[in-house]
């Protein structure tokens, strides 16, 4: 895909989110990932005490996932799949917040992302 319709893609989905009055979806999906545990620290209570007193290992992971992971390249994902709703998204994350993107109405190819997401953690 050439970059000239890259730019007139991204302009679709965008033009398609204001014509639904939907403006405010990438800042509330943005919220809900940022709200959304990763994991329970439950079982991990003895490795917390023993090395990490007083640290979240929780809010730490989503804080650094946050910071690299959702930026800019998932908001032009979003407006790309709004072009063009046939497609599905396929984008690293965790399973827990490829979830949330579908309770927002938003297709995930599960699989794929699924699978980009542990490449980029390995």
């Amino acid at each position: 895909m050439s970059k000239k319709n890259k730019i007139r893609n991204l302009f679709c989905g965008y033009n398609t989110l204001k014509l639904n009055n939907k403006l405010g979806l990438i800042d509330e999906i943005r919220f809900e990932l940022s709200n959304t545990k990763l994991f329970n620290q439950k079982g991990m209570n003895g490795f917390n005490k023993l090395y990490f007193k007083n640290v979240n290992i929780e809010v730490s992971a989503r804080q650094y996932l946050l910071q690299h992971f959702i930026n800019q390249s998932l908001n032009k994902e979003i407006l790309y799949y709004f072009s063009n709703q046939k497609k599905s998204i396929c984008y690293p994350i965790p399973i827990i917040w490829q979830k949330v993107l579908e309770q927002k109405g938003i297709k995930v190819n599960n699989f794929l992302s699924t699978i980009f997401w542990y490449y980029e953690v390995f």
